[in-house]
């Protein structure tokens, strides 16, 4: 290829890429809006959608933009207080929150920028919610901090788009293959993807990069192949940096990372790749995620702290829908052919070479001859090597949690471009004697994949609602009016993070459940939904300096959470199974005595309780 064809071809994939990542983005953008009406919440509302750890990540950003300064605000995250009362953390650390520190960063720039030049940053305007429910006021533009906060969150879905596409045309050597990539994206959208649902996830931020080491490491080990290879010290240097970015953004990274290393420590190992082209990267495991995993190998090594994870829906071993939904998109078919027209020629080599090996041991007993693969690797990518090992992992990995499908589908799309390879199209001869029919057969695979897969666009496209959650609104506007600023409370994690964003009140636990001594803690305040005497909870929430403890509904009551095994009793049988004859001890304390506590608000679905003086 020439210099100019190389160029050419380089600005085709730069634009094609640009158009991919801003209809990604808009995508996600329009989702979201849909699913939520959310240009018509009130600020409140907004923040309500936030749930769990979307609440507990936002509230730092929301610590920022609402500071005296960014120096002011930063400090506030170095030196924090109110996540973990009554101790003081670094929570830019330990929460990987540098995204909302960077956001907010921006976001104060910004700001600054619209007082500067007089500029009107927002529009507010009153909304009327029916139902006997007050006005309120709305605002839209980047003035408004949730705004600019998402707006930045489908950029980074933009850039997952543009990297896949660019992941995908250089695994294949051919544009087309990155199409196929994107379009089989699309469609399996909802089984790749959660960025439009969930937005402030630690992966929103982070996957873009990871995608981008796999897709450079990929790339340079199709370097190393060639006969004059170009120095890769600009790829080297991205993957460095795409790694340490991944890294500082999501914690769950380095488990991905360490699936890469020991993927190219075995494809070295079998010759795929050359010493020089191996590096070292350190990562270590945190012990309770491992202990997840064995949760879902040997059953049996349940605890309260690895069922509060696996009761999780998103935790739950991958359903028979998934692979169903996959086979319809022809997903997965066409991964199989891929996969079986790349590694077709190489294995009847290894074939014919095994064979030609033990009858010459059979003929010849003095034959000592070591086996010889070395002409065979040679007629394998060791990229395509590399991103295939890396499909079996992700696969592994989405077998014991669900959530994890969303690296597995990604990586299936990225090598359903390798039908668009050189070695696929040389595997069968007809294709590979005339174009034409290449293309053709290309285009009809095209058709296939659109006509079998625009239903679940539509299905997707077509989701309408508004949020409204008056019980949990009406709670926070309780807190914000009714108790002191230095107030402290405790209860169930994602109630935790919504007191935590909407009212900036201290807890004492909340939705981070990595650390072990928040898990401890968490154990503590969810006594009260355990079959303990009340004095022993009322000494536990006391124990830990609140003022208030919050119940919630769903998980006081067993007939609300249908899964079996997963009500809070059944966890608490196996945490404290000497309590396992008593009954509960929420539902008493929700609606009937329920002294040492005061209870102070009540509604259809939380219940405060004051923690007083004995």
């Amino acid at each position: 290829m020439s210099s100019n064809d190389y160029q050419m071809r380089g600005s085709s994939m730069l634009i094609i890429g640009v158009l991919v990542g801003i209809l990604h983005y808009y995508h996600v953008k329009s989702l979201y809006e849909n699913d939520r009406h959310f240009s018509h919440l009130s600020s409140i509302e907004r923040e309500m959608c936030f749930r769990s750890e979307m609440g507990l990540y936002y509230s730092f950003y929301k610590r920022i933009v609402t500071s005296h300064s960014f120096k002011d605000g930063l400090y506030k995250l170095t030196h924090d207080n109110l996540t973990e009362y009554p101790d003081t953390i670094n929570a830019l650390h330990k929460f990987n929150i540098y995204p909302e520190a960077m956001i907010g960063g921006l976001w104060r720039i910004y700001h600054l920028g619209v007082k500067t030049f007089g500029l009107n940053g927002k529009q507010c305007y009153m909304i009327h919610r029916g139902e006997g429910l007050p006005p309120v006021e709305s605002c839209e533009g980047f003035g408004e901090p949730i705004l600019f906060y998402l707006e930045v969150v489908w950029m980074f879905a933009g850039i997952t788009a543009f990297v896949l596409y660019y992941f995908g045309s250089h695994l294949s050597g051919s544009q087309i293959g990155g199409c196929l990539t994107i379009l089989s994206f699309f469609i399996n959208h909802t089984e790749s993807t959660r960025v439009q649902w969930t937005p402030p996830l630690r992966e929103s931020f982070a996957y873009p990069f990871i995608l981008l080491h796999c897709a450079l490491i990929s790339s340079i080990l199709q370097d190393s192949r060639k006969t004059m290879p170009r120095p890769s010290f600009w790829k080297g240097l991205m993957s460095l940096f795409s790694s340490f970015v991944s890294l500082l953004f999501w914690q769950f990274s380095q488990f991905i990372l360490t699936c890469e290393i020991a993927i190219l420590i075995a494809i070295y190992a079998f010759g795929f790749i050359k010493r020089h082209c191996l590096s070292q990267i350190l990562a270590w495991i945190s012990s309770h995620i491992v202990k997840i995993f064995l949760s879902k190998i040997f059953p049996h090594s349940d605890n309260f702290h690895t069922l509060m994870y696996t009761c999780a829906p998103e935790f739950q071993r991958l359903p028979w829908s998934y692979g169903v939904g996959l086979m319809k998109s022809l997903l997965l078919p066409l991964v199989l052919i891929a996969l079986l027209l790349v590694f077709w020629n190489p294995t009847f080599h290894i074939l014919a070479v095994l064979r030609e090996h033990f009858r010459k041991k059979l003929l010849f007993p003095r034959y000592q001859n070591a086996l010889q693969l070395n002409d065979v690797v040679k007629l394998v990518e060791p990229a395509i090597v590399f991103n295939t090992c890396l499909l079996i992992a992700f696969f592994v990995l989405s077998m014991m949690a669900m959530r994890l499908k969303l690296f597995l589908t990604p990586q299936m799309c990225v090598l359903v471009s390798l039908i668009a390879s050189k070695e696929s199209v040389n595997s069968i001869q007809i294709l590979r004697e005339k174009k034409s029919l290449e293309y053709l057969t290309l285009l009809i695979i095209f058709c296939a994949i659109y006509l079998s897969g625009i239903d679940n666009i539509k299905r997707q496209r077509s989701i309408e609602g508004e949020y409204s959650n008056y019980p949990l609104e009406e709670l926070l506007t309780w807190v914000q009016m009714k108790t002191k600023s230095s107030d402290v409370f405790a209860g169930p994690m994602p109630v935790m993070a919504s007191i935590l964003l909407s009212t900036g009140r201290p807890i004492v636990n909340h939705p981070y459940y990595e650390d072990e001594a928040m898990r401890n803690r968490t154990l503590l305040v969810y006594s009260l939904f355990s079959r303990k005497t009340p004095s022993e909870a009322f000494e536990s929430i006391k124990r830990l300096g609140a003022n208030f403890a919050v119940l919630e509904a769903n998980k006081c009551f067993d007939h609300m959470q249908p899964r079996k095994g997963c009500k809070m009793t059944d966890l608490w049988d196996i945490e404290d199974p000497m309590n396992t004859k008593r009954p509960p001890l929420c539902p008493t304390l929700f609606s009937n005595d329920a002294s040492p506590f005061e209870r102070v608000f009540f509604n259809a679905e939380y219940v405060v309780l004051k923690v007083g003086l004995r």
